[in-house]
């Protein structure tokens, strides 16, 4: 009898737990994403002026933001576009604190930013620019209005 019992028991939790499992539904998701290329892509103001200098001075700092829009890490170097011919512009520096700032040359100062939070974002860099005439040699002859040199700010992956 024992046997009898065990099996009917054992029978029971079977049936009992097939009818529990049926009496849960079955439910499906698709999960959908749109994967984005790597992209660099940065912005800086289309113009900074600088306030009257001679030679022998150094500028008041001009601040800016560089902007990275991109999906990626990135290292940001600023040069002299190759038409420029003079040599004012050679002695722009550069640096990301306006408190005692190292002052980098241009073409030797790069600043790392990060990338954006989200995909679309924005991370901003705040930096700061100076004309160091400081150490300017060339004697100036005749006063240079709206003296002007096109900056180029290269990024590439970090």
């Amino acid at each position: 009898m024992n046997k009898k019992i065990l099996s009917l028991m054992v029978f029971g939790f079977v049936l009992f737990g097939a009818a529990f499992a049926s009496a849960q539904p079955t439910e499906e998701t698709i999960f959908s994403v749109n994967v984005l290329e790597t992209e660099i892509s940065i912005s800086v103001p289309d113009r900074i002026v600088f306030n009257d200098i001679a030679a022998g001075y150094l500028s008041e700092d001009q601040g800016f933001e560089l902007i990275n829009s991109g999906t990626t890490d990135i290292r940001v170097t600023p040069s002299l576009n190759e038409s420029y011919n003079g040599a004012i512009f050679k002695n722009l520096k550069f640096d990301t604190v306006k408190t005692n700032p190292e002052m980098t040359r241009i073409g030797v100062f790069n600043v790392e930013v990060s990338r954006p939070n989200i995909p679309g974002g924005e991370k901003n860099q705040q930096m700061y620019a100076w004309l160091d005439l400081t150490q300017y040699s060339e004697e100036i002859n005749k006063t240079m209005e709206n003296h002007e040199a096109t900056v180029l700010f290269t990024a590439t992956q970090q």
